[in-house]
């Protein structure tokens, strides 16, 4: 958490709300955001955690729907940029990512990610213009507040889709306005997914 509230706190375009929503969480979440005094942060805790399957493939597509259904719910602004708790976001993510949806009339944006935790640590860089289950990660993307009326499935695991995959492509199906930004905007450190793809054979 302290990597990524880093990284949205030093974000080139400052009117923002970070909004930091727990799944239920322990204490620690509470205690390393305890010293924050920035009035941009805002922390949710679920009272209870969402109900995902026992099998760690299924819970990897759909952990955290929950929380991210609350953040629809709850966000103040015009536009959404997710982020997942131990990723982070480059310093002109939400700057960039805003300024070509607006001056492209878009409602979606995707860019690319630098994907971490390989071989010496050496990134691997995800991202490409089709839209697809691996044109790019949760969160490089930026979206108008006006699609959170299609929430995220949290039963996606029922069709092999990680939920953020089967909303994008909901959204494209219902005709939200998308396009991809050919810029690395975000970095992650997929553990999960690693577990996913050993486990397809891909």
């Amino acid at each position: 958490i302290d990597r990524a509230l880093r990284s949205a706190l030093a974000q080139t375009y400052e009117n923002l709300e970070i909004l930091i929503v727990g799944d239920h969480c322990d204490e620690r979440t509470a205690a390393a955001l305890a010293g924050v005094t920035d009035p941009r942060v805002r922390y949710v805790n679920l009272g209870r955690q969402g109900d995902y399957p026992a099998d760690p493939v299924r819970r990897w597509q759909v952990a955290g729907s929950k929380p991210m259904n609350a953040a629809l719910l709850l966000a103040k602004g015009d536009w959404l940029a997710p982020m997942d708790d131990d990723d982070e976001l480059i310093d002109t993510h939400v700057e960039h990512m805003l300024r070509f949806a607006q001056s492209e009339r878009l409602e979606f944006v995707w860019s690319k990610t630098a994907e971490f935790g390989g071989a010496a640590d050496v990134p691997v860089y995800v991202g490409h213009p089709v839209l697809s289950p691996s044109c790019t990660n949760h969160g490089a993307v930026l979206y108008s507040m006006g699609l959170s009326v299609i929430p995220y499935s949290p039963t996606s695991d029922q069709l092999l889709e990680p939920f953020d995959w089967n909303l994008w492509k909901r959204l494209q199906l219902a005709g939200a306005r998308m396009a991809f930004l050919d810029e690395l905007t975000y970095r992650t450190w997929p553990a999960g997914a690693e577990q996913y793809n050993e486990s397809e054979g891909s």
